[in-house]
């Protein structure tokens, strides 16, 4: 009714009228189921354990969880008890499966809370059920990171229990697959919504079942993690240099370069070719008995010809070579 937009004091749709009728007429069942006021039958003997186990169920009608307490007394019998049991409808605005299952859990969570409280029992075990084998793996998946609506209802979980406190029920034996389908009163008495799923009258419980709570590629609800790849290059000094436009600005590079490297131990002012020969002995400047050999056709070597060419005065090409000799550089051959 509220999805097609029946207001309150509009007469009941023709379509939904035989439901009405049989959920009403179901209603004198009511007087068949019988609740007891204690948890604890009275001829039940001493209680040396006590649990309390909370099942949680979505479907496309609603979502819900009921807990229940487990007696165990001096000669090994048990006894279980409903104590709580939530149902709700499922929203009209369209969600998923995951996420109504993920909150019918955090239900069971603020039960755990509550009941504890309520209840005053010292050192309870409790245990959590759900069918949905998604939910586990949110629970217990510490590298993932997932959206907002997943992110906050498992840090909720998490903030109250454990991991290893959360384990798997089959559909056929959850009990809260009853408070998120629904039940009349007629089908409540014949089924376990007030007694529990069979196994937990058992003696010993079964084991934690053997699933694989490892979640899927392509979850809708797990961000997307993105990597990246840093990959280095080495790069020459001749090939910073290239950026330049001119020598003056290549030696003033160079000279923040060499400043900075004379505070560096494993600096190393070699590498540079230098022309021999027999004018070591002569009484001429270093530059000119050594000059520097300088690559032919290098960007660095056209920077140099250039700052040459402009010192002559744009001159003719021998005067600019013998500038270049000068100022201690040697073309390679």
């Amino acid at each position: 009714m509220c999805r097609n937009g029946t207001s309150w004091d509009d007469p009941l749709p023709k379509e939904l009228q035989p439901r009405w009728e049989h959920w009403k007429a179901d209603l004198v069942n009511l007087e068949r189921i019988n609740i007891p006021h204690c948890y604890v039958p009275v001829n039940f003997g001493k209680v040396i354990k006590r649990e309390l186990h909370h099942f949680s169920d979505t479907s496309n009608s609603g979502y819900g969880q009921c807990s229940y307490l487990r007696f165990t007394n001096e000669e090994g019998n048990i006894h279980c008890a409903l104590v709580i049991g939530k149902s709700r409808v499922a929203p009209i605005k369209v969600t998923t499966i995951s996420r109504l299952e993920l909150t019918a859990a955090v239900i069971s969570v603020g039960m755990s809370n509550m009941l504890k409280q309520e209840l005053d029992y010292a050192d309870i075990e409790e245990h959590f059920w759900t069918d949905f084998q998604v939910v586990l793996g949110y629970i217990n998946n510490e590298a993932r990171r997932f959206h907002t609506f997943v992110a906050n209802r498992v840090k909720k979980i998490h903030l109250s229990t454990t991991p290893q406190q959360w384990r798997y029920v089959p559909t056929n034996e959850n009990p809260a697959d009853h408070a998120s389908r629904g039940l009349n009163a007629g089908e409540i008495i014949v089924s376990n919504w007030l007694t529990g799923p069979r196994f937990l009258w058992k003696k010993d419980i079964p084991p934690v079942a053997d699933i694989d709570t490892a979640l899927t590629n392509g979850d809708p609800e797990v961000r997307q993690a993105q990597t990246l790849n840093a990959e280095t290059k080495e790069v020459s000094l001749s090939d910073c240099l290239s950026k330049l436009s001119s020598w003056s600005g290549a030696v003033q590079a160079v000279a923040r370069l060499i400043r900075r490297a004379k505070g560096d131990k494993s600096y190393n002012q070699g590498g540079v070719l230098k022309v021999g020969g027999r004018l070591c002995d002569a009484s001429l400047p270093s530059s000119v008995k050594h000059p520097v050999i300088i690559p032919k056709g290098h960007h660095l070597t056209k920077m140099i010809i250039s700052q040459c060419h402009e010192n002559v005065k744009h001159q003719e090409k021998g005067l600019t070579v013998n500038e270049i000799r000068s100022q201690g550089y040697r073309f390679q051959k």
